[in-house]
């Protein structure tokens, strides 16, 4: 066993190999009567993630908010553990982006490698409120795995309020991203009749120019995506597709 002579180098250990051994839970350091965790893709990486954050922060407390936005990302990426790491459940092409309560960026080695945390591994942080943003990167394969994240998303956060947000607006992709629609809320209907979905493609428009044709990398569309999604569970208590509850 390593014993190390100072306090200081004590630390030094507990910052370097210590953290990554616990889960994603800094506690909140005021009260929050709602906390709110959001679970995403690139876009949940990027501005629209980063903007969604900060206005769920000012909407319900600064300390009330977790982030992690994994680009590449699909249901599936949060529930099957890889083999050489259990704590983990997919491996994306980037950094895994994550911001605890705190605001504070989890930068440990796994989530720089771009590993993917486990939906278990924030438990502990007792979210009453999940947003899942999640889809882009399955619009061709469907909605066959969300049954089984979201019997995971359940059995990790029972009796908590969860919300799916849609994939935006991608260029040459309206028709795949329509029939995912349809099949996400049939899904939703069967599998979390309790859930509800924000269909993000009615609010956000990519430009017929320019970029990859998914990534909008424009401010002003990413907080006026952003601020689409949390004025409708603001206004609405989640219970909103654009319109109306999948209920």
């Amino acid at each position: 066993m390593k014993i190390y002579q100072s306090r200081a180098q004590a630390i030094i250990a507990f910052v370097f190999f210590g953290l990554n051994l616990l889960p994603f839970t800094a506690q909140p350091i005021e009260l929050c009567t709602e906390r709110t965790l959001i679970i995403g893709d690139s876009h949940t990486a990027g501005l629209f993630g980063h903007y969604l954050e900060k206005m769920f922060r000012k909407e319900f407390g600064k300390n009330c908010v977790m982030r992690v936005g994994a680009p590449g990302a699909a249901t599936s990426d949060f529930v099957r553990p890889v083999r050489d790491n259990p704590r983990y459940c997919g491996k994306s092409g980037q950094p895994v982006i994550l911001t605890h309560f705190s605001g504070s960026k989890n930068r440990s080695r796994e989530l720089s490698s771009g590993l993917i945390p486990c939906l278990s591994r924030f438990q502990d942080a007792k979210p009453t409120r999940v947003v899942v943003a999640l889809g882009s990167n399955q619009l061709d394969r469907g909605t066959q795995t969300i049954g089984e994240f979201m019997a995971a998303l359940k059995l990790n956060f029972p009796n908590t309020q969860i919300v799916w947000v849609g994939p935006p607006d991608m260029r040459g992709r309206k028709s795949l991203i329509a029939k995912f629609n349809t099949e996400l809320k049939t899904t939703l209907t069967t599998q979390c009749p309790e859930c509800t979905v924000f269909l993000s493609s009615r609010v956000t428009r990519y430009p017929p120019i320019g970029g990859d044709g998914i990534h909008n990398q424009s401010v002003h569309a990413s907080q006026s995506w952003a601020r689409s999604v949390v004025d409708a569970i603001v206004q609405n208590s989640g219970k909103t597709d654009g319109s109306k509850s999948v209920r």
